[in-house]
C-alpha cells in the first residue's frame, strides 16, 4: 500500500499565529497532522461524513437541498449561526439568505467581542496585530491568557538581543503561577470575580493615584510589581480573555478598562487585545459587516439590517427565539437547539442531535479555498488548493438553496 501523500497547510482554526501542520491524506481522507498547535490538529482531523441526510435517511443532495429550501420557505422566524470555520465570502453569502428569508444571523463566538467592540467606539483605541506587538513589546500583559505553551513562537523569549518580560495573571482553573510559569515572569493572583477591581487598582497605580500608593490590602504587592514594570517598559502588549468579559454586567467596564489603559501616558505605546473564541471570528464578522454594515447579531425582518445582540444574538435565537436554525458548522458543540436544525458542514455531531437536514460540504478550512482572519484581522497565508472533489463547497450549497428559494417564491 502507498505511503499517505502529506501536504503543508495553515489551518485557521485557532485565530493566533500559528505555524504550518502537515497533513497525511491517503485519496481525499485525511488521517493524520502534525505541527501547528493541538486545537487546529484536533479540529483537522476530526471524522467527517460525506452523505446527505433527511429525516434520518441517507438521501440523494439533490433531495437534501430541496427538503432545505421548504423547511426554510415555510419558516417563520429562521435563524443562520456559525461561520467561525468558514471563509469571509461564506458571511456574505450567508447575509444574502438571511435578507431573501427576513432572517437573523449572527456568528459562532461574536457574543464574546461585544464589549470589546464597545470599548474601541467609546474610546477610539487603535488595535495593534500580533505581529506589532510580538516586534515590539518588550513586556506582555498576560491577563487569564496564556499562549506560549501551545504557540511558542507568537512571544518568543528574547526581542532584539533583550529579554521580553511577562505580567501575567494566571488562567482560571491552574495554580498560582498558571499553567507553566517562566522565570521572571511578574505573576499577580487574582480571584474568581475580582478581575475589574485588580484592573482598577493597576490603573491607579500606573497614574499615581495616592489611594492605590496607600493601600496595604492583600494582592497590591504583586499589583505594584506590575504596575512598576510596566511603567519601566518602552512597548507593552496586553492579551486577556475575552471571555472576562461576558461574566456579568461588569464585562462592558472590563472591557473599557482594558481600552483605557492603552491611553496612559507611559509607556509611550500600549496595545491590548481580546483573546475570544477559535476560528475565523473576525473573518466572519467582517464578511458581515461588509454586506450589511454590522458585525454581528443582525435581523432583516424589518425590511433592512438591523444589529440587536439581545434579539438576534445567539442566546436569544438558539434558546427558543427561532423556529428553524441552519447551522454552518460550529466549531465548538452547539447548546441543545429546541427546533429542527439544517447542518451545512462535514460532521453532523457538531450540533449534536441529529439535524433535520445535513447537506455535506468541503471544509474551506482544509481545502485552501477563501480568505481566512486571524483574530487581529490579518489574513492567513492561503494553502494550495487540494483539487476538484465530489462534495460541494459551502458557497455552492448556498446559491443552490437561494436558486431553489427564488423558484418557490
Amino acid at each position: 500500500m502507498a505511503p499517505p501523500a502529506s501536504q503543508h497547510r495553515f489551518l485557521p482554526f485557532c485565530g493566533l499565529p500559528c505555524p504550518p501542520a502537515r497533513l497525511a491524506l491517503e485519496g481525499e481522507r485525511l488521517v493524520g497532522a502534525e505541527g501547528a498547535c493541538p486545537f487546529c490538529r484536533e479540529a483537522a482531523v476530526a471524522p467527517r461524513d460525506i452523505g446527505a441526510r433527511a429525516a434520518g435517511q441517507d438521501v440523494p443532495m439533490e433531495e437534501a437541498l430541496t427538503r432545505a429550501a421548504d423547511l426554510l420557505a415555510r419558516s417563520r422566524r429562521p435563524f443562520l449561526f456559525g461561520l467561525a470555520a468558514s471563509p469571509v465570502g461564506t458571511a456574505r453569502l450567508a447575509a444574502r439568505l438571511a435578507a431573501h428569508l427576513d432572517a437573523a444571523v449572527d456568528i459562532e463566538g461574536g457574543a464574546l467581542f461585544e464589549a470589546e467592540l464597545g470599548a474601541i467606539a467609546a474610546t477610539g483605541q487603535v488595535m495593534a496585530t500580533f505581529g506589532e506587538m510580538r516586534a515590539a513589546a518588550d513586556l506582555v500583559v498576560l491577563w487569564r491568557v496564556d499562549p506560549r505553551a501551545t504557540h511558542p513562537d507568537f512571544l518568543p523569549a528574547a526581542l532584539d538581543g533583550g529579554a521580553r518580560r511577562f505580567v501575567v495573571v494566571p488562567p482560571r482553573g491552574h495554580g498560582p503561577g498558571g499553567a507553566t510559569p517562566a522565570a521572571g515572569d511578574v505573576v499577580v493572583p487574582v480571584p474568581h470575580g475580582g478581575d475589574l477591581e485588580a484592573l482598577r487598582r493597576l490603573r491607579g497605580l500606573l497614574h499615581g493615584a495616592p489611594s492605590g500608593a496607600g493601600d496595604a490590602s492583600p494582592g497590591m504587592g504583586p499589583l505594584r510589581a506590575a504596575a512598576e514594570a510596566i511603567a519601566a517598559a518602552r512597548r507593552v502588549a496586553i492579551l486577556w480573555d475575552a471571555g472576562l468579559a461576558a461574566e456579568g454586567p461588569g464585562g462592558t467596564a472590563l472591557a473599557g478598562g482594558f481600552a483605557l489603559l492603552t491611553l496612559a501616558a507611559r509607556p509611550p505605546w500600549i496595545a491590548a487585545k481580546a483573546i475570544g473564541p477559535p476560528g475565523n471570528v473576525a473573518g466572519a464578522m467582517t464578511g458581515l459587516l461588509a454586506a450589511t454594515g454590522h458585525p454581528r447579531a443582525v435581523g432583516f425582518a424589518a425590511g433592512a439590517p438591523r444589529r440587536d445582540p439581545d434579539r438576534f444574538g445567539a442566546a436569544r435565537m438558539l434558546g427558543g427565539g427561532a423556529d428553524l436554525v441552519l447551522a454552518f458548522e460550529p466549531l465548538r458543540p452547539a447548546p441543545a437547539i429546541p427546533c429542527p436544525v439544517i447542518l451545512i458542514g462535514s460532521r453532523r455531531a457538531a450540533v449534536g442531535a441529529e439535524p433535520e437536514v445535513f447537506l455535506p460540504v468541503t471544509p474551506a478550512a482544509l481545502s485552501g479555498d477563501g480568505l481566512f482572519l486571524r483574530a487581529d484581522g490579518v489574513p492567513i497565508p492561503r494553502s494550495a488548493p487540494g483539487g476538484a472533489t465530489a462534495i460541494p463547497s459551502e458557497a455552492e450549497v448556498i446559491v443552490a438553496l437561494l436558486d431553489r428559494l427564488r423558484v418557490a417564491a
